[in-house]
């Protein structure tokens, strides 16, 4: 059952908002989050310590290591009596027989197809359904800038550190991209 693009508060479309967003100055990310009505405040976090782990990074991988995160931000990543020792009053986690991989790198991007997302979940791969046009090919100016700022802010939300982007036509939206870095 296809789900209705409007809002309920103000029957505005996922579009028109997103757009209005934009234009305004606001993250798209921003934008969605309120869309959804999880607007929420932002207190002081207690730093999370993950000990007691393995740690595997492109140089090396480390055992009975620790990673601390305050905020949203990975913080301190060491040995666990080191970290600990930095973070005495944070929430730890028992890390003991896992592994973490800080930063995760998609190096197959297609972020504009933001957009086609769902069609190969109920079609299949390639899709069964051969439609004449890709959803892709309906972006018109701005649109497809904003598909692949929504793709990036969404791989940016799950951990990814790193995208390369596979696709034509990227010089129309690269330098939107190079803003959508995590700082």
């Amino acid at each position: 059952m296809a789900q209705s693009t409007t809002t309920q508060s103000n029957n505005v479309n996922r579009r028109e908002l997103l757009a209005g967003a934009s234009l305004a100055g606001v993250s798209v990310g921003a934008a969605l989050l309120l869309a959804d009505g999880n607007a929420q405040a932002q207190g002081v976090a207690r730093p999370i310590v993950f000990a007691h782990t393995t740690i595997i990074t492109p140089d090396a991988t480390n055992d009975d290591f620790a990673l601390a995160v305050v905020g949203d931000k990975i913080a301190a990543i060491g040995p666990s009596a080191t970290v600990l020792g930095q973070y005495p009053n944070a929430e730890i986690v028992d890390g003991r027989g896992k592994a973490i991989l800080p930063g995760l790198i998609n190096c197959h991007a297609h972020l504009t197809a933001t957009l086609e997302r769902g069609f190969n979940e109920d079609f299949g791969f390639p899709n069964a359904a051969h439609p004449a046009l890709s959803p892709t090919r309906l972006l018109q100016g701005d649109e497809k800038t904003l598909m692949a700022q929504i793709g990036a802010l969404e791989a940016i939300k799950s951990g990814t550190t790193s995208i390369v982007e596979f696709a034509s036509g990227i010089s129309s939206y690269a330098s939107a991209l190079a803003r959508s870095r995590a700082s």
